[in-house]
């Protein structure tokens, strides 16, 4: 059993205005890079405007699961400690797969 997140007005409106996965993207890719070392809430991100990778897909994931997608949080770990991890939030639409996320 889910619960649903006590969202504000405000924050339903945000993602009422992200209507379809392109625009989460669009979302994700204007705002900040967030280069502290911890992640924030969706919420916070909202309000601050600036997310990580693992912050954006945690907002990405909210946002997906507003538009009714069952989202899907996958971390890519690096293999060289040269790379970075990644986080992505994945849906599904019908057959395929697609995904959000939040790059430096």
């Amino acid at each position: 059993m889910t619960m649903e997140p006590p969202w504000t007005s405000m924050e339903l409106s945000f993602f009422q205005y992200l209507d379809t996965p392109r625009k989460i993207q669009e979302y994700l890719d204007e705002i900040a890079y967030d280069e502290r070392c911890f992640t924030a809430s969706p919420r916070r991100i909202i309000q601050e405007r600036k997310a990580n990778c693992f912050g954006g897909a945690l907002l990405g994931a909210a946002a997906l699961e507003h538009l009714g997608y069952e989202p899907l949080i996958v971390d890519l770990v690096a293999e060289k400690d040269m790379d970075d991890d990644h986080v992505i939030a994945v849906y599904k639409r019908f057959d395929r797969y697609g995904a959000v996320a939040k790059s430096n």
